[in-house]
């Protein structure tokens, strides 16, 4: 049993996402007043107890969520994994997508 609610990692799924495309635009900004791209965000500890709380809140023990936020790509969000020799892939296209993966692997 997920120990947060889909309304709720979906809500917060969306504020981080929000936030980050707050600090993109401020740090485009920037760029235009310096010669180089500022990372004014870089080692936020909010950001980072929030994403340790989701993960224990969905025991996402690999870090499927700051991969599917960070790392994935836009266009095809798929993770790929072997089982009993045989390759299974999960296409993520959704935070609601994501959400039913981290369900089913804790069920697992």
């Amino acid at each position: 049993m997920m120990l947060i609610s889909r309304e709720l990692f979906l809500s917060t799924l969306d504020k981080i996402r929000r936030q980050d495309a707050r600090i993109e635009d401020f740090e485009d900004a920037l760029q235009k007043l310096c010669d180089i791209r500022p990372a004014f965000d870089q080692g936020n500890l909010y950001l980072e107890a929030l994403l340790e709380l989701l993960q224990y809140t969905t025991n996402d023990k690999s870090d499927v969520i700051g991969w599917w936020l960070y790392e994935a790509p836009k266009d095809d969000p798929t993770i790929s994994w072997i089982e009993d020799g045989v390759e299974i892939s999960r296409t993520l296209s959704s935070p609601d997508a994501l959400y039913d993966y981290l369900c089913a692997a804790e069920n697992v």
